[in-house]
């Protein structure tokens, strides 16, 4: 069953359990407790920097009681947030949300990205972005949590490779993709037995339906936007650590025929 997309409550309360729901089966979604408190805090790992959680978060309130926690949060740079979408927006945002009693707070964590991202060589544009994916898992999924800020893009992390334990990280959009495909796809990778995988165009040979057919059956792209693009299309988003290619499925005959600039040009010329 699909999440709702919002609450009954059209003006509703931002409350840990509703935001525990929304970012269910995200595994780049992190939920702290600090003993001696009964303080929340919650985040999207992958968008933080884990210097300015220390400081804004683990410092203030490791050791802290209730009392001191609220006053803490009185002050800057701690904002209220006035009602559930607002707290899910802003985790979504790169903002740590902490819960307090019946209420909760935004704090910036955004981070910067490690290595500078440039443009694809294999897929470049007129016009349109000119960012492409890296080596880095964690950066791609940050790119990616940027360009869609929904609670409904599902991470899911998987290990592939009984030496390299490779990390592999499903994306799809919950209501949107249909989940018989995801969960056939997980199966199919957990059912690999390889010592390890270094790439993702050799992790796709590994879990074909039909390794034999001249068809390619997954697509491959280095673009954000086009990755983006296919998951509000219900597509499902592979992303294997040590690769810059994110893989596609499933795909249509006619997806092989598209180019990044049909994207930003009118129909007719992308048909012709």
């Amino acid at each position: 069953m699909s999440v709702p997309l919002e609450p009954a409550d059209h003006n509703p309360k931002p409350t840990l359990a509703y935001t525990l729901e929304q970012f269910k089966n995200c595994t780049d979604f992190t939920h702290r407790t600090f003993p001696g408190n009964s303080l929340n805090v919650v985040y999207l790992s992958y968008l933080i920097d884990s210097d300015e959680l220390m400081r804004d978060i683990i410092q203030p309130f490791t050791g802290a009681n209730d009392e001191e926690a609220a006053a803490i949060l009185a002050c800057h740079p701690y904002k209220p947030a006035e009602n559930a979408y607002e707290c899910i927006d802003g985790i979504l945002d790169s903002n740590g949300a902490i819960f307090l009693g019946d209420q909760a707070w935004l704090v910036p964590l955004a981070r910067m990205v490690g290595r500078q991202v440039e443009q694809t060589e294999t897929e470049s544009v007129i016009a349109g972005p000119h960012d492409g994916f890296v080596e880095n898992p964690t950066e791609n999924i940050s790119v990616l949590r940027k360009r869609i800020k929904s609670s409904h893009l599902k991470t899911l992390k998987l290990s592939v490779g009984e030496i390299t334990r490779t990390d592999v990280f499903i994306l799809y959009m919950e209501g949107i993709s249909n989940q018989d495909n995801v969960d056939l796809l997980v199966q199919r990778i957990r059912s690999v037995e390889i010592d390890g995988i270094v790439e993702g165009n050799m992790f796709v040979q590994l879990i074909d339906e039909n390794p034999n057919s001249v068809f390619p059956q997954f697509m491959t792209t280095e673009r954000p936007d086009a990755a983006a693009s296919k998951l509000l299309g219900g597509r499902i988003a592979v992303i294997v650590d040590g690769s810059p290619s994110v893989i596609i499925c499933p795909t249509a005959f006619w997806d092989f025929f598209s180019s990044p600039d049909d994207y930003y040009n009118r129909w007719l010329i992308g048909a012709c």
